[in-house]
């Protein structure tokens, strides 16, 4: 094309430098130079497409020239591109890998990407019998389990965009936790003279049966949005939309969940501490016994909180004690909390607002509240189903269940039917 560009450029040059050309001939030298920068155009245009399509189809493994070792995407461990590029050439070949935790990571990452762009898999017999077993509930046509470090990533995206998950204790597993004993009540050691008998008490315990609770969520991209081998799909869309999507399922969930059929929410699992007097409103005497229903042992620590709906603490920071002070007290800098009967306030929108019969006010410490989070996120790509739209889905879900694990570290006051 360059060729026939430079063959109309040299025509028209011929016929400008002629002594006297005529008005037909500048004509025609005008096209032919018209036709020349159409002809240069065009290649150019060619050129950038061919060298986008190159990009876009060219597989994870085919680093080209220049690229960097992997150590930016498997947790600091620097792997060489030509590794992650043999290793995954092999995988895609159906062969069964011998390779370090490092190199495999790399390749789980490459593999990934290539998945949600194109939906092209590694074949089964190339997965390590460790990565089947952490897939063993989520296998199924078209799954494919988040690499651990982007996985790593979502929870403490969650983490960040949460209320509960940052308060929480996390209990993490790729297996069924199933039972797990609580200690609920036990008594002082006992002082023992030597050779003496020893008295013999058995504390109180009680079983917590941790399921594994589905939350999904599904996400559409354009086709020419997936298609797009240059733009970061994962990091920029789906990672986004599924960890904020998550976030408030589990803020939603570990707040105000029954605990049957679904994750017990800390409000669920806590203990009547004052009943309100009032249906609308909350005083300053009630919220100090609600503070000292809680045992002594848990108050002032750390992890103890208040929480309520922004409206209820609307109406708490305009209480004052009997010396015309307010209860409420700011965050004195910049990321620290506020205080109430100087302890932390924590706002959780998921929380009742001040009605009758609600529990609008809870107090304890969330040391004892245990998030029992599976380790492993998957997602299905959905080619068909969104196809008339030219649309690509895709569906990913979490596993994880909620409990309070001692009921007397939460109170809450309840508001009276009317």
């Amino acid at each position: 094309m360059y060729d026939k560009a430079k063959k109309a450029l040299k025509e028209a040059q011929d016929i400008l430098a002629q002594d006297a050309p005529s008005e037909d001939d500048i004509q025609r030298a005008d096209k032919l130079m018209d036709e020349c920068q159409e002809l240069q155009e065009k290649a150019r245009r060619l050129e950038r497409a061919k060298d986008m399509g190159a990009k876009m189809t060219r597989p994870p493994f085919d680093f080209g020239e220049g690229d960097a070792d992997e150590s930016g995407e498997n947790g600091g461990s620097a792997v060489k591109s030509g590794d992650v590029e043999k290793a995954l050439k092999a995988a895609y070949a159906g062969q069964a890998l011998t390779i370090d935790d490092a190199t495999h990571a790399a390749v789980h990452v490459k593999a990934f990407k290539n998945f949600l762009h194109t939906g092209q898999r590694v074949p089964s017999a190339a997965i390590p019998a460790s990565y089947k077993a952490a897939m063993q509930e989520a296998a199924g046509e078209g799954l494919e389990l988040v690499p651990e470090e982007w996985f790593e990533e979502i929870v403490q995206a969650i983490s960040a965009a949460g209320v509960i998950m940052p308060l929480a204790r996390k209990v993490r597993s790729r297996r069924p936790v199933g039972h797990v004993p609580v200690l609920t009540a036990s008594s002082a050691a006992v002082l023992t003279a030597e050779e003496g008998d020893y008295d013999e008490q058995e504390p109180t315990t009680a079983d917590v049966d941790v399921q594994a609770y589905k939350f999904t969520r599904l996400s559409k991209c354009s086709d020419e949005l997936v298609a797009d081998g240059m733009f970061d799909l994962w990091g920029q869309i789906l990672s986004p939309d599924f960890s904020n999507a998550f976030a408030l399922a589990m803020d939603a969930y570990g707040t105000t969940g029954t605990g049957s059929g679904q994750p017990q929410g800390v409000v669920a699992g806590s203990t009547k501490g004052v009943d309100f007097a009032s249906a609308s409103a909350v005083t300053a005497d009630e919220l100090i016994d609600l503070k000292y229903a809680l045992g002594y042992q848990y108050r002032g620590r750390p992890t103890t909180r208040f929480m309520g709906h922004d409206s209820t603490i609307k109406a708490i920071r305009k209480l004052k004690d009997s010396d015309n002070q307010y209860l409420w007290r700011p965050g004195l800098a910049a990321g620290e909390p506020d205080r109430l009967l100087g302890e932390t306030l924590i706002t959780n929108n998921n929380m009742d607002e001040i009605a009758a019969s609600k529990k609008t006010i809870l107090y304890g410490d969330f040391s004892f509240f245990w998030i029992f989070l599976r380790e492993d996120i998957t997602v299905k790509r959905l080619e068909e189903l969104y196809a008339a739209k030219g649309q690509i889905g895709f569906r990913a879900y979490q596993r994880w269940d909620s409990h309070v694990m001692l009921a007397t570290a939460f109170y809450h006051g309840l508001h009276p039917t009317a």
